[in-house]
């Protein structure tokens, strides 16, 4: 049953939260338990980018290249899209830019590959990032939540308490993130967060499953995680059947 999944088909699961959420502790714990099943060909995100600053930076370039590469004209479409949203500052359109299309080209190069791809940046996280800090958020998720691909995903809305998240933001790395604890507007990162959760609710896709998780301790974790597995392996059963 896996083999032929993980031969022919791809699934994603990705998390979408605020900044030190737990989202990349959970896709840490998923990857864990789905290796240890040996049913899965599985591949994780943060396995690549999660480096030294140089090293990550490079990987990001590879993918940013490979999305023009592989689909110019869609490259264009976002380029377009970000410079619309109207940011705040040409530093926000840069990164914006930048890790969007590193996003849709590590996307597109993991629909050849098969298996179950675990992120915690991908489109809808991505999405978010457009918004925040945009003089047009809203109408950039509503607006951008609407291109996204076909494909079978299951969408992990993650959660925490304000005041967890900013003893996280003070102890992660500056460099990993533009919303760090010295910028982080936590009004604007829950309004857009609650935004892209109810657009996404709204989606009429059959490939598309979201849920919503709050990881606020080391119990939260564990039950979330296998959540999770559950899901996955309907998923599988369903589209193999």
């Amino acid at each position: 049953m896996v083999s032929k999944y993980s031969k022919n088909k791809v699934l994603f699961i990705e998390f979408v939260g605020p900044p030190a959420a737990g989202k990349t502790t959970l896709a840490n714990h998923i990857t864990e338990e789905l290796i240890k099943r040996k049913e899965f060909k599985i591949y994780q995100q943060s396995d690549l980018i999660n480096k030294q600053f140089i090293t990550r930076k490079l990987v990001k370039l590879f993918y940013f290249g490979y999305a023009f590469f592989c689909n110019p004209g869609n490259s264009i479409k976002i380029v377009i899209d970000v410079i619309d949203s109207r940011q705040n500052s040409y530093y926000d359109y840069y990164l914006v830019i930048f890790n969007s299309l590193y996003v849709q080209g590590y996307i597109l190069n993991s629909m050849k590959k098969g298996g179950v791809h675990v992120l915690d940046q991908g489109f809808f996280q991505s999405i978010f990032s457009i918004a925040y800090n945009s003089k047009k958020g809203e109408e950039a998720i509503k607006k951008n939540i609407k291109k996204l691909p076909s494909y079978n995903c299951i969408i992990v809305f993650v959660k925490a308490n304000s005041s967890i998240i900013t003893d996280r933001l003070r102890n992660r790395e500056q460099s990993i993130s533009r919303i760090n604890k010295d910028n982080a507007n936590k009004e604007t990162i829950n309004k857009y967060i609650d935004l892209l959760e109810l657009e996404t609710n709204k989606l009429h896709d059959n490939n598309i499953y979201s849920m919503t998780l709050f990881n606020h301790d080391r119990d939260q974790i564990t039950k979330n995680t296998y959540e999770i597995i559950n899901k996955v392996e309907c998923m599988i059963d369903t589209n193999n059947s």
